[in-house]
C-alpha cells in the first residue's frame, strides 16, 4: 500500500517535469498484454459486464509483502511450521507441487538465497523457507534478506523440491501450493495445500 502511494508521488512528479508514458500501455512492445498475456489482448475479457461486475470488490489486502503468487506458499509453509510445531528436521525433503506457471514465475532460478530485496519479493523459495522456519514473512525480511536468511533458512532452502504441474486454463485465479515434509525415510510428516 506504501509502494502505490510512493510511484503515484513518482508519476506526478515525472508528469509535472514532462515525463511522457507509453502510447501504447495495453499492447504495446513493452506493455500490460505482452507481460501478463502472452501478448495477445484477453479480448472480450476486458469489457464483459462492463458496468455490472466491478473488480474492485475482488480487492483486498495483501498478507505478505511478496508477489501474490507466492503468498498461497507462505500460507502453507506456515500452516506446516504450526502442524510440526517447529522447523521442519535436518534431513528431510521438502516437496512444493505449485503450477507451472507459479513455478515459472517465481521458482526458477531462484532456490539461492536472495541477494537484494527485489529478489526477496519475488522468491517463493525464500518466503517459503522463511515461513516453514517459522519467521514471518515482514517487510524487513524482505528489504534485509542477508539478515534473516539464516542457518535453518539456507538449510531449508537446500532441501526443497519443485513439482510443477499444468494448471486448467480455466481457473489461473487460484494457484495453490501444496507443501509435503518427508523424513529421511519418506515417510510424510506434514502435508498442507495453502490457497
Amino acid at each position: 500500500q506504501g509502494m502505490a502511494s510512493v510511484l503515484g508521488l513518482f508519476a506526478a512528479r515525472a508528469a509535472r517535469a514532462g515525463f511522457e508514458g507509453m502510447r501504447r500501455p495495453l499492447e504495446g512492445e513493452y506493455g500490460y498484454y505482452r507481460a501478463f498475456h502472452n501478448g495477445s489482448a484477453p479480448g472480450h475479457r476486458v469489457t464483459d459486464e462492463l458496468g455490472v461486475r466491478f473488480e474492485t470488490e475482488r480487492v483486498s489486502v495483501k498478507p505478505y509483502p511478496s508477489g501474490r503468487l507466492i503468498h498461497p506458499a507462505v500460507a502453507a509453509g506456515r500452516s506446516v511450521h504450526d502442524f510440526l510445531g517447529s522447523t521442519p528436521p535436518r534431513g528431510a525433503r521438502i516437496v512444493v507441487q505449485t503450477t507451472s506457471i507459479v513455478y515459472n514465475t517465481v521458482v526458477r532460478n531462484k532456490t539461492e538465497p536472495p541477494i537484494d530485496h527485489i529478489g526477496a519479493q519475488f522468491s517463493l523459495p525464500y518466503s517459503l523457507a522463511l515461513s516453514l522456519a517459522g519467521i514471518e514473512p515482514e517487510m524487513c525480511t524482505m528489504l534485509e534478506p542477508e539478515k534473516y536468511c539464516n542457518e535453518d533458512v539456507r538449510c531449508i532452502l537446500s532441501s526443497l523440491e519443485f513439482e510443477p504441474y499444468d494448471q486448467p486454463s480455466s481457473n489461473h485465479q487460484v494457484t495453490p501450493v501444496r507443501v509435503v515434509v518427508l523424513d529421511e525415510g519418506g515417510r510424510e510428516i506434514a502435508s498442507v495445500t495453502g490457497d
